[in-house]
């Protein structure tokens, strides 16, 4: 069971195949059915070129709506409008941004130590605890400096990596637009070639059908 619906997993993944498939059959049996006419044949062009048209006409349109564009009816009808009222159309767009502001901080202080009455050993002991109390204090700036300076650099790299996804989605999206639909098209121009060469060559597939390749030969 497993593998069969690997199978059917695969075998939805190209349509077109079977689609392609179904038309040849189709044709086949209508052509090789017994008591060939030009109906028939005139018949299946005019089904065939349909079904082209069909299909590369709702290919564009599914690619003109997943990219937001209007389609050829709305185009058509907005066109009219400025036409015959002969007023521009206005495109408006609303902006939105944001600022963001990155955190800051400050430290202010002093310290004042009287020295009054002390001698020269107390004097220099007071100095040496306020440059042990400086270095600890710079110590501590150098550290935030430091923690900061690395959440920095890694909102930096998390914005630089979804700014570089962002530009491959567009890549891919600008090469669906353009190429995406591209076997769609050589599916509907290759059938849409068919149908018209048995619409409009119907007498000749007649013979064909019936085996008069003689009088095929003479009507050339």
């Amino acid at each position: 069971m497993l593998h069969t619906r690997r199978r059917w997993q695969i075998a939805k993944a190209n349509p077109l195949f079977w689609a392609n498939l179904g038309l040849v059959l189709v044709s086949l049996t209508i052509f090789y059915f017994p008591g060939p006419t030009d109906f028939r044949f005139r018949t299946l062009g005019a089904a065939l070129q349909v079904t082209a048209v069909a299909t590369i006409w709702f290919d564009l349109s599914a690619t003109a709506r997943r990219y937001a564009k209007t389609g050829l009816l709305s185009r058509t009808q907005q066109w009219l409008k400025h036409l015959l009222t002969g007023r521009p159309r206005v495109v408006s767009a609303d902006l939105h941004g944001t600022i963001a502001v990155g955190d800051t901080f400050s430290a202010t202080g002093s310290v004042r130590i009287s020295t009054e009455g002390m001698t020269l050993d107390q004097r220099v002991s007071v100095i040496e605890r306020r440059l042990d109390q400086m270095e600890d204090s710079a110590a501590t700036h150098v550290s935030r400096v430091r923690t900061e300076f690395r959440d920095i650099r890694a909102r930096i790299l998390q914005v630089e990596s979804s700014h570089l996804q962002a530009v491959e989605s567009l890549r891919g999206d600008i090469a669906e637009a353009t190429v995406g639909n591209y076997a769609v098209l050589v599916f509907g121009l290759v059938w849409l070639v068919v149908g018209v060469l048995l619409a409009t060559n119907a007498p000749e597939w007649v013979k064909v059908a019936k085996g008069d390749w003689l009088d095929l030969w003479l009507s050339m």
